[in-house]
């Protein structure tokens, strides 16, 4: 369970399983060596109510989509469901398959690390960290399946009215990113902060939108998240 933390800490420092430190604290003045802004996390989880894979909330708006995918990746975590403000993910599960339907103005950011890898190395000028991945994003109005044995997503949209009401936020540099993908296929490039991200669409990757107001949902994206040393 996310306790504490941003994605540029995540990038620059990992993830770390001990308890959130104070948001007033910093360097040496922070318990077990940590910063404020360090990603923290309960290596215990939460409720234990979906055991499915790691959530998170308020997510796109805070471009909380590379601290997620680090946890994930170093924690070993099949699965990470990121939910966006004013939305919900419903969902009924069993051993074979998980059965979902997303409502609200945004959407859900699902980390896929079936076939996930990321590397860290130290040097004289400091930590470099990649990650890479598939990643998918499901839009409000969207219901569809994961199958667990063969890692296959599938995904229908409600082709719904424009609500004025549940427009989505323009916030949240990925999401913004991402629009592009509902347009065309080709690979887009961007840097948030102290790291550089890639979404490379391939013959695998869909794009599904529930309205031109909408977030650009896809499954099936592949990723790569460089940490950037300035």
């Amino acid at each position: 369970m996310i306790t504490n933390g941003t994605s540029v800490n995540a990038i620059a420092r990992g993830a770390f399983s001990y308890s959130a430190p104070s948001q007033r604290c910093s360097g040496a003045n922070c318990a077990s060596g940590i910063e404020g802004s360090d990603l923290t996390y309960l290596a215990t989880g939460g409720l234990a109510s979906f055991p499915i894979g790691v959530l998170d909330t308020h997510f796109s708006e805070r471009n909380r989509e590379a601290r997620l995918i680090v946890l994930t990746a170093q924690t070993g975590a099949r699965y990470g469901f990121g939910v966006d403000e004013t939305t919900a993910l419903f969902t009924r599960f069993n051993a074979t398959e998980l059965d979902y339907y997303v409502v609200g103005a945004g959407g859900v950011f699902a980390v896929d690390n079936h076939f996930s890898r990321f590397i860290i190395e130290h040097s004289s000028t400091g930590r470099q960290s990649s990650y890479a991945g598939l990643v998918n994003f499901l839009p409000s109005d969207s219901r569809g399946t994961l199958n667990f044995a063969e890692n296959r997503w599938s995904a229908n949209v409600a082709k719904q009215a424009t609500d004025t009401k549940t427009q989505y936020s323009s916030e949240g540099i990925w999401r913004t990113q991402a629009l592009a993908l509902c347009e065309n296929a080709e690979p887009i490039r961007f840097r948030i902060d102290n790291y550089d991200v890639l979404l490379q669409p391939n013959e695998l990757t869909s794009t599904l939108r529930s309205s031109e107001h909408k977030p650009c949902g896809y499954l099936n994206l592949p990723y790569a998240i460089v940490g950037v040393n300035e």
